[in-house]
C-alpha cells in the first residue's frame, strides 16, 4: 500500500483555507491535512464558517462517485420550489425516508480554490453543532471492510489493518473527549484504534463517558442505545443497500449543565451513519453490517449494566 510519510525537504507545503472556511477540528478518521500520500497533500474537511456547514472532499474517482451518487439517491428531490428549505425530500420510497434522519443532512456541493485548483466538496450538516462541548467517536462497523469488488491485495490489506474487526464486528477508528475533570479533551487517534484487542474494548468504551458522574453516563448510554437500536430496526427491514467500510458518528454533550437545561435527548446525544464510498444496491439483508452493529449494542448494554451496579 502507498506510504504516508514523507521527508521534510520533499512534504507538500501546508494547504491554504480560503476565506470564509476553517479546518474542521472535530474529524475523526478519513482523508486529512496533515496527511502526505504519493507526494500530494491530503485536503481534509472544512467548515463554512458562515452557514456552519461542514465540506467533506469528494475522492477522485470512482470511490467519490459513488458516495456523492449515495448522497443524492437518499436526498432526491430537495424541493426546487423552494431552495432554502432544509427539509429533506426522499421521494415516495419508505426505506429512504426512514434512512435520511440517520445520515447527516446533504445540502449539493460546492467548488472550493484548495491549493492551485478548485476542490468539489460535499455540504453536510455538522451533527456536533448543536452541543456545547460534544464528545464524539467514529466507530467503523462490519466484520468485513472490504467491498465485492476489492482486489486480493486490498483484501489481505484490510484483514492485516484490523484483525480482530472480523471477531467483534467493528473498530473504533479514534475518540474526542471533553474531560469534565480537568477541562481538557483528550484525543485518540486511529492509530490508537488498529491496537486495540477485544477484550480492550469495553474499557475503551468508558473512556469515551471519562470524567463524569455515573448518573450522567448511564444517561447518556441509554440515549444513545435507544438511537443505535432505530438504526439496527431499519437494518432488519432493508434489503436495499449493503455497506461497507461505512461508519457510525457517535456524539454526546460533554457540559453536563448544559444537557441538564434541556429536557430534551436531541440536545444530549446523536448517532449518524457517515462514510458511503463503498454501498453497494444489494436484495438481500446486510448481515455484515447488522452483525458489527449488533455487537456494538452489546457492548453499550453491557457499559449501562456495570453502570447500574456502581
Amino acid at each position: 500500500m502507498a506510504q504516508e510519510t514523507q521527508s521534510a525537504a520533499n512534504c507538500p507545503e501546508p494547504l491554504t483555507v480560503p476565506d470564509g472556511f476553517e479546518w474542521y477540528d472535530l474529524q475523526i478518521a478519513g482523508h486529512h491535512q496533515s496527511v502526505v500520500k504519493n507526494g500530494k497533500r491530503q485536503i481534509g474537511f472544512l467548515k463554512n464558517k458562515s452557514t456552519g456547514r461542514i465540506l467533506k472532499p469528494v475522492q477522485e474517482g470512482l470511490l467519490g462517485s459513488s458516495e456523492l451518487g449515495f448522497y443524492n439517491t437518499v436526498f432526491v428531490l430537495r424541493r426546487p420550489e423552494k431552495p432554502n428549505d432544509d427539509t429533506p425530500s426522499t421521494a415516495d420510497d419508505p426505506i429512504l425516508a426512514e434512512l435520511a434522519p440517520f445520515i447527516p443532512i446533504f445540502y449539493g456541493t460546492n467548488v472550493v480554490p484548495m491549493g492551485e485548483t478548485g476542490h468539489l466538496f460535499m455540504q453536510l450538516e455538522d451533527v456536533t453543532a448543536k452541543f456545547h462541548r460534544p464528545c464524539v467517536t467514529d466507530i467503523k462497523i462490519g466484520a468485513q471492510t472490504h467491498d465485492p469488488t476489492a482486489s486480493q491485495e486490498k483484501i489481505a490489506y484490510e484483514k492485516r489493518k484490523c484483525p480482530q474487526a472480523a471477531q467483534i464486528g467493528f473498530r473504533l477508528l479514534g475518540m474526542k473527549v471533553y474531560d469534565a475533570s480537568t477541562l481538557r479533551v483528550i484525543s485518540k487517534d486511529k492509530a490508537w484504534g488498529k491496537t486495540l484487542q477485544a477484550e480492550q474494548i469495553p474499557s475503551a468504551l468508558e473512556g469515551f463517558m471519562v470524567g463524569r458522574n455515573r448518573t450522567y453516563q448511564l444517561r447518556v448510554v441509554e440515549s444513545l442505545l435507544q438511537r443505535l437500536h432505530s438504526i439496527a430496526a431499519w437494518f432488519e427491514r432493508q434489503r436495499r443497500f449493503h455497506f461497507y467500510s461505512s461508519s457510525l458518528l457517535l456524539v454526546y454533550e460533554g457540559d453536563e449543565d448544559a444537557a441538564s437545561s434541556s429536557s430534551s435527548d436531541d440536545q444530549l446525544c446523536d448517532v449518524r451513519m457517515i462514510d458511503f464510498t463503498h454501498v453497494f444496491d444489494a436484495n438481500t439483508a446486510d448481515t455484515n453490517y447488522t452483525y458489527g452493529l449488533d455487537n456494538l449494542i452489546k457492548q453499550f448494554e453491557a457499559l449501562g449494566v456495570k453502570l447500574r451496579k456502581n
